[in-house]
């Protein structure tokens, strides 16, 4: 069963209307502070801030003893939250300083305060279990590495969480635009290549003829032909006759014409000359093949 303390505490003016308040140590989830923060006497919105509950030892100034964040708002508009004292808060016997902060959490995940009450106090009465801790803070520097860990982890979640919708709507934008660019581009190409299909179809059409011929056949009666007109005849055949000339001699001397010899298409004569000297100076008839 709670033990509910209700306070008034202005972040304008001395609270020196609070009424003693006696907290025996290790009386811990009982101890209850119904705050009403006020200012200038009219309830102080406390919106969009984070509140903690900061104790430090008496009046004196040093290091802090305890710092806890408060989960529990009643009504921000109307300035109304509550504090459960924990054994941190119990720590020091004897009188204890207190004050609520107000703040707000920066970028770099580290706290500013926006504001705070003036300070109150309460009793800590002695456990017949304990003498208390005198002069120690190892307790509250543990729980703010904690607070700030869990508060770290907290915002990272928010900060993976918005980036990943974002992410998501932004894959899903580039899929639906990759698609979008198939799409218009499958169309491209159908009409492409219907467009060179036809034109293929008709040429086709125009060599087919060609093709179903036998060509490779005919390619090599050609050849035969060739060679037939343009390399020489081995011994004993006979072939289409064809001039042979040589450039040199041409160059140097002249030719006359002496006289001509009728013979038939299938039979030739070969003729073979051959220079007689290296001044070129006159050439004879070598052979004379049949006629």
């Amino acid at each position: 069963m709670s033990i509910v303390y209700p306070i008034f505490l202005s972040i304008t003016q001395p609270n020196d209307n609070i009424p003693t308040i006696m907290i025996r140590q290790y009386d811990e989830g009982t101890q209850v502070l119904d705050v009403t923060v006020t200012e200038h006497g009219k309830p102080k919105d406390i919106s969009n801030v984070t509140p903690f509950f900061c104790v430090k030892q008496g009046h004196h100034a040093g290091l802090g003893l305890s710092e806890q964040k408060v989960t529990k708002i009643i009504d921000a508009k109307k300035g109304k939250l509550q504090y459960t004292l924990t054994n941190y808060d119990m720590q020091n016997i004897g009188e204890n300083t207190a004050y609520f902060s107000f703040r707000e959490l920066q970028k770099d995940l580290s706290w500013r305060q926006q504001f705070s009450t003036r300070d109150f106090t309460y009793q800590v009465k002695e456990s017949m279990y304990s003498e208390g801790i005198k002069d120690s803070n190892y307790i509250w520097t543990f729980e703010e590495i904690l607070r700030y860990f869990t508060e770290w982890v907290k915002t990272c979640q928010e900060i993976y969480d918005d980036w990943y919708i974002v992410a998501q709507e932004e894959l899903q934008r580039i899929i639906a635009e990759f698609q979008g660019w198939i799409t218009t581009n499958q169309e491209r190409y159908d009409q492409w290549t219907t467009v060179k299909r036809a034109e293929f179809d008709k040429w086709f059409a125009t060599i087919k003829e060609i093709l179903d011929e036998n060509v490779a056949g005919n390619l090599l009666n050609l050849i035969e032909e060739l060679k037939q007109a343009h390399f020489t005849l081995k011994s004993g055949e006979t072939g289409i006759l064809r001039t042979i000339r040589d450039d040199k001699f041409s160059l140097n001397h002249s030719v006359t014409k002496v006289g001509t010899i009728t013979h038939q298409k299938e039979a030739a004569a070969l003729v073979v000359a051959e220079i007689d000297s290296e001044k070129q100076n006159t050439f004879f008839i070598r052979k004379v093949g049949s006629v």
